[in-house]
């Protein structure tokens, strides 16, 4: 398993197929061989449930991908 350490940006309530889910935008950076990391940003999909545990905007999050 890996986890994705980053900033929960923004988060938002969706429904595909008729199942309800949770879209997330996470920034994190990505290290280079030389100079400043890039900066990322991921969009994930995750059960509604995992509203309850999500942290507000702007707060750092770890996610298992």
């Amino acid at each position: 398993m890996i986890t994705l350490t980053g900033t929960l940006r923004q988060s938002g309530k969706v429904t595909i197929k008729e199942r309800p889910l949770l879209k997330l935008w996470v920034e994190h950076t990505m290290p280079r061989d030389n100079g400043t990391p890039d900066l990322k940003i991921e969009e994930f999909f995750v059960e509604e449930s995992f509203a309850a545990n999500l942290p507000k905007d702007g707060s750092q999050i770890n996610l298992a991908v």
